[in-house]
């Protein structure tokens, strides 16, 4: 089921609906219709509004389906939707904990606003199903299905891709219950089917990145990999890559995050974007001047004092990100198994900037009319 654009059928109340129906009943026509599209409903297109959304509100209150919606949810949606499930009401923390998701597109989730104070809460007919789907076996599933999910993305966002008998080999090399690619495919295609990060490309599972260009990039990948050891880290540390924007903590990161905190003044949050954003550059390996364009566009605009110090931390930094061109190693630990400088080694002080480019600075000015003079 889709969930691109989900946000935009969203809608809060100033009171709480207490069932689906009245929930569905907000939703205009075309949002209605484009839910039973993702629904897979045939036969709905000509009909009136109140009969749609009785053929919506059947499908939706079907045990099958909320099953297939729960296991299909990323770790931060299912905790909040038990949350919302064992309360009449649950209090969000931010706007944003759980507006953008799949659950109040469909009408399982509703929001609405109480002294200033925004609330979910899940219809009492959806509450119903839940509670007696809720038992112990379908939780074992569901945390079953999502440690499976958690290492295909950890391995996507690692690896860039994997061979499916190459992660079932990861994961049974790290938990006691083994996984059989009869259990695996399935709990792929639900998540993929919530275009979770991760897709099928052959006998391979690939970052979704790759469907942009209809996976010609992933051939040329196979073959920079060649046969370079594979990087598998302990259990706690491969399961933090299933975080798209999580990357390993070396004394190159922490000081360009201390530069931007301190020097720059960034607050935490717009410190992480910018790492995040720097990390998947260098993940990607482009030309080392982007990494400037990068801090440029976040409207960090480097002294010349500086200059020199940042591009030596950038530098380092790129020396020691886990490449998907690596299989997952750092080029300088690619340089240590090998000890050939050619291999990936980028050497001290290798961000250059050309003299026509625009300094990094931000004076606007030519390098070679600043910095660089």
């Amino acid at each position: 089921m889709a969930q691109k654009g989900l946000s935009h059928d969203v809608m809060e109340a100033a009171a709480p609906f207490t069932d689906l129906q009245n929930c569905l009943a907000r939703k205009t026509i075309p949002q209605l219709r484009r839910l039973a599209a993702n629904l897979h409903l045939n036969g709905t297109s000509k009909l009136r509004k109140n009969e749609l959304i009785g053929v919506i509100r059947n499908d939706l209150l079907r045990p099958e389906r909320l099953e297939a919606v729960l296991y299909g949810l990323e770790e931060p949606e299912w905790i909040l939707f038990q949350k919302c499930a064992a309360a009449d009401a649950y209090p969000l923390k931010t706007a944003a904990q759980g507006m953008e998701g799949i659950l109040p597109f469909l009408g399982y989730l509703q929001a609405f606003q109480h002294e200033n104070r925004q609330f979910y809460v899940v219809p009492k007919d959806v509450r119903a199903i839940y509670q007696e789907l809720a038992t112990a076996s379908f939780l074992a599933r569901k945390k079953r299905d999502n440690l499976i999910h958690s290492y295909a993305m950890a391995a996507v966002n690692l690896y860039g891709v994997i061979r499916q008998d190459d992660l079932i080999t990861i994961f049974n090399s790290q938990n006691s219950k083994k996984l059989a690619e009869a259990e695996l495919f399935p709990t792929l295609l639900r998540h993929i089917a919530s275009m979770c990060g991760y897709v099928l490309w052959e006998e391979y599972l690939v970052h979704h990145g790759f469907e942009e260009n209809e996976f010609r990039d992933v051939a040329d990948l196979l073959t920079r990999i060649g046969s370079k050891p594979r990087y598998i880290p302990p259990k706690p540390e491969f399961l933090k890559y299933a975080d798209i924007d999580y990357y390993e903590e070396t004394a190159a990161t922490l000081l360009m995050e201390q530069y931007l905190r301190r020097d720059m003044g960034l607050s935490h949050e717009d410190v992480n974007a910018v790492m995040s954003e720097l990390h998947f550059a260098m993940l990607l390996e482009v030309r080392p001047v982007e990494y400037l364009n990068i801090l440029r566009d976040c409207k960090i605009f480097i002294s010349r004092k500086d200059l020199q110090i940042v591009l030596d931390i950038l530098s380092e930094m790129a020396n020691s990100t886990r490449l998907w061109s690596n299989n997952g190693r750092t080029p300088n630990e690619i340089f240590e198994l090998y000890e050939q400088p050619r291999l990936n080694k980028l050497p001290s002080k290798t961000v250059k900037v050309g003299r026509n480019d625009l300094c990094p600075c931000g004076s606007g000015k030519k390098y070679k009319k600043c910095c660089g003079r």
